[in-house]
């Protein structure tokens, strides 16, 4: 197939120089083999995407590249559509796709274009080795809807110091990078004898994530029963974590789309390059965003959206061999305490007669977790009982962890005079 006709408007390509075979190579949701004819990927759709790769699919550091792709520009006066092309080549010290630093090359693969078109270009919009391409694209829009340059700029770096093209992507075209071992300040292995700063791995970037301390979630200068309220209700650390988000004084709704934005990324980066500081920090925003109360009944519709968004990413933990958790085992306690912990506090503050939206997500996403990986909801479990044995003798037995997620017993509150 020749490329687009010029009444057309072309969606961009992205062309490969120098790839080796059997490297590992992926974008956005696609992973692949390289092999001999693979020259690059076609007809990329506008948005932000995800190229990562490796030396091979083992489990060897992997690199990636965050780009933004505009819509189609408009034709020129004599009806002509110019092909947008994005050169990569493939670095042997780094192991990995780089963009192409070469201006020249750019028009090189331009002219190239119509020779590869026909036999070495993969098309992003058409089935795939995994999904639909049109599947994949969407799949991918539902995963990505809360990334901006802002937030990119402001976790891996900015990319561009001048005036913007436009209000996404940056006007030079330069990527953001990062690494399967590129890690945030407070997921440093900590050395004796050496600084947060020293303690990174060489020639790695640092993470500038949201700095999240869930043992520490009340403001300062609290003491006695507001701490113990901050612990049991995260809305304000919630509110504290929007604010830094975004410069001081800055749209608090801006900072609460960041911070979904940093669950997203920080999701991704798990699903494609396995990125361990990222895990870490995508469980302390889940565990700030499922803990709140008083931010329930204040912004109901931003809940349904984190609901929302959490349903989408379990869809895709199976994206990977072996799954990215293990979520039908005790390894997903964490998230299974959480999520009863959340349906609790939704049950109490809005009743039967309100929330109906939140509920109704929420009764979809573990719906997906039952069918998917045989949970059951906590209100349909009997967690304690009286158990007749066969001599008659009746014991009394409840469920390993009951106390823990009723706060009772050894997990009761206690009350402590500090006079």
């Amino acid at each position: 197939m020749p490329p687009p006709s010029s009444s057309t408007p072309p969606m961009p390509t992205l062309i490969f120089h120098s790839l080796p075979n059997n490297a590992f190579l992926g974008l956005d949701l696609l992973s692949l083999t390289t092999s001999p004819n693979l020259q690059g990927i076609k007809n990329l759709p506008p948005g932000y995407h995800f190229l990562y790769s490796s030396s091979d699919a083992s489990l060897s550091v992997r690199h990636g590249h965050w780009f933004f792709v505009p819509a189609p520009a408009s034709a020129t006066e004599g009806g002509q559509h110019e092909s947008k092309i994005i050169p990569w080549r493939w670095s042997e010290e780094k192991e990995c796709l780089v963009p192409e630093a070469d201006v020249s090359e750019t028009g090189s693969a331009q002219a190239d274009l119509g020779r590869v078109w026909e036999r070495g270009l993969l098309d992003y919009t058409q089935p795939g080795s995994r999904k639909e391409g049109g599947k994949l694209g969407s799949e991918w829009r539902e995963l990505t809807g809360y990334i901006t340059d802002d937030l990119l700029d402001r976790v891996l770096g900015k990319v561009a110091s001048q005036d913007r093209a436009g209000k996404r992507g940056p006007a030079s075209g330069r990527p953001w990078s990062i690494s399967s071992v590129s890690s945030a300040p407070q997921d440093v292995e900590k050395i004796p004898g050496l600084t947060a700063s020293e303690a990174v791995i060489e020639g790695e970037m640092q993470l500038e994530l949201l700095p999240i301390d869930l043992r520490r979630t009340w403001r300062d200068g609290a003491v006695g029963r507001e701490r113990t309220d901050a612990v049991r209700d995260r809305s304000w650390y919630l509110g504290h974590l929007i604010e830094l988000a975004v410069d001081s004084g800055g749209d608090r709704r801006v900072g609460a789309a960041q911070l979904l934005g940093e669950l997203q990324l920080c999701f991704l980066m798990i699903l494609t390059l396995a990125n361990w500081s990222c895990l870490e920090q995508w469980k302390r925003i889940l565990g700030v965003l499922l803990s709140c109360r008083q931010a329930l009944v204040e912004v109901g519709d931003y809940f349904v959206a984190v609901v929302r968004l959490l349903r989408i990413q379990l869809k895709h933990c199976q994206d990977v061999e072996g799954g990215l958790f293990d979520l039908k085992e005790e390894g997903a306690g964490w998230l299974k305490g959480l999520l009863a912990q959340f349906r609790r506090n939704v049950e109490e503050l809005f009743g039967t007669a309100n929330g109906e939206t939140l509920k109704t997500e929420l009764k979809q996403l573990e719906q997906d977790l039952r069918d998917e990986y045989g949970w059951e909801s906590g209100k349909d479990i009997l967690k304690r009982g009286l158990l007749e044995l066969e001599d008659g003798e009746r014991v009394d037995m409840d469920m390993n962890g009951a106390d823990e997620e009723d706060e009772t017993g050894e997990y009761a509150p206690v009350v402590v005079d500090l006079e």
